[in-house]
């Protein structure tokens, strides 16, 4: 009895000491990411001039305070040379040429509350064709380089960093040069959205924004925060201080700071920096943001026939998932259009028999070729939408799949009447 007494003994000692040793991972942590953009430099007295600016900057030194008094931390994306074409100056201005905001950045640098990221090199719309505007879009390797070179060199010798590791290409807009330029200036994330996917060579590490501030308060409001994903939470000077001429909801700093209450109750979530997200969470590969693109650019074909609330990837909009989960929701929604291109022929191949048997052979024939216009004008416009940089919706789609009964018969119509090439008359 001693023996089995001491035996069970030894062995609940024995696992009480490895339960003690082995550290338990902390699981369901979720990781928010502030991302301010459009931080720049003003020219000497402007500010003193302008009350805009006055504004904009005491805003930011207030943001700052609030992330240090709860002890958390964001990126700020800073415009390396900002062209402000005569709205609060004369004309461009380096960032190193404003003391005021250089020493306030190296400040929040050497605490830990700020986090440099480039944002773009002077914030000017350079795209011509597209309708997605954007500085590094529509332009040569060589000029892309350049500039994200040259803003990457303001930045670093003005706050004295040895390196920044996070890009954000103004108004989310980038292309594959823009990637093979971040790649060879050293660049080891960039931070867009999901909109737009170009190849990266699987180096780069892409982390789209997801929410804006007031759809994280919502989140939070409701209780509605996933757990294991990540929030980049996007922001600009319009949510902070009212004024006119710039989209964005304003939030102020109230309902901020009440925000950072909430989010630093909650022991599961982490507000942290790219460089430190990209320490934490290895599963942020390019093959998680091909995903979540793949999923995103389902969005436009169903954005014309269901409601907004129906939209492929609407439940997680909010958030940045795991590569599986984006993966499997993009395979329902590719078979889900598939059905509904199916169904759609089979509609109208219904049609044209019903109309077959209805009129007379003189008159469907011109029943094919209508429906072949239709088919043509569906397809002349999603090629037209694609050209001009557009996503084709679905319902833009829907004539082109109803009208292809149509087409097929016209066109076989043509081919049956035709002669063989090089037959000879009777």
């Amino acid at each position: 009895m001693f023996k089995i007494s001491s035996f069970r003994l030894l062995f609940w000692a024995l696992l009480l000491v490895v339960v003690i040793a082995i550290p338990a991972e902390v699981e369901g942590e979720t990781y928010v990411v502030f991302r301010y953009d459009d931080l720049s430099a003003d020219q000497r007295g402007v500010r003193d001039i302008n009350e805009l600016r006055r504004q904009i900057w005491q805003a930011e030194q207030h943001l700052e305070e609030m992330f240090e008094k709860y002890g958390l931390c964001c990126v700020i994306g800073i415009i390396p040379r900002y062209d402000s074409f005569g709205e609060y100056g004369t004309g461009s201005v380096s960032f190193g040429e404003d003391d005021e905001k250089v020493k306030f950045i190296k400040r929040g640098v050497e605490n830990g509350t700020i986090e440099v990221a480039q944002h773009g090199y002077t914030h000017t719309n350079r795209a011509s064709v597209n309708h997605r505007i954007g500085e590094f879009r529509e332009r040569d390797f060589k000029s892309q380089l350049l500039d994200i070179k040259s803003g990457k060199e303001i930045l670093c010798e003005a706050i004295g960093i040895k390196d920044i590791t996070t890009f954000i290409p103004p108004w989310n807009g980038w292309d594959n040069y823009t990637a093979k330029a971040l790649l060879q200036s050293g660049f080891r994330v960039l931070s867009a959205d999901r909109d737009y996917y170009a190849e990266s060579d699987g180096e780069l590490i892409i982390v789209p924004f997801t929410a804006q501030l007031w759809e994280l308060e919502s989140m939070l409001d409701k209780g509605a925060l996933p757990d294991e994903a990540v929030i980049v939470v996007l922001f600009h000077p319009a949510q902070m201080i009212k004024f006119t001429g710039k989209e964005g909801r304003f939030l102020g700093f109230e309902r901020f700071e009440r925000l950072l209450q909430k989010l630093t109750a909650i022991p599961t979530i982490k507000v942290v920096t790219f460089e430190h997200l990209i320490q934490r969470d290895r599963s942020l590969t390019d093959a998680r943001y091909r995903a979540a693109n793949a999923l995103w650019r389902q969005r436009s074909f169903w954005g014309g026939l269901l409601p907004a609330s129906l939209w492929p990837g609407e439940s997680g909009r909010c958030v940045y998932l795991a590569t599986e989960v984006y993966t499997k929701e993009v395979r329902f929604w590719k078979a889900m259009a598939i059905l509904l291109a199916v169904g759609l022929m089979f509609v109208g191949l219904t049609v044209r028999y019903a109309v077959r048997r209805l009129l007379s052979s003189e008159w469907y024939l011109w029943v094919d070729i209508a429906g072949s216009l239709l088919f043509c004008i569906g397809i002349a416009s999603k090629i037209y939408l694609v050209w001009r940089g557009y996503s084709p919706t679905g319902i833009r789609m829907v004539p082109s799949f109803f009208a292809t009964g149509f087409f097929v018969a016209l066109f076989w119509h043509v081919i049956s009447k035709m002669k063989p090439v090089g037959s000879k008359p009777s």
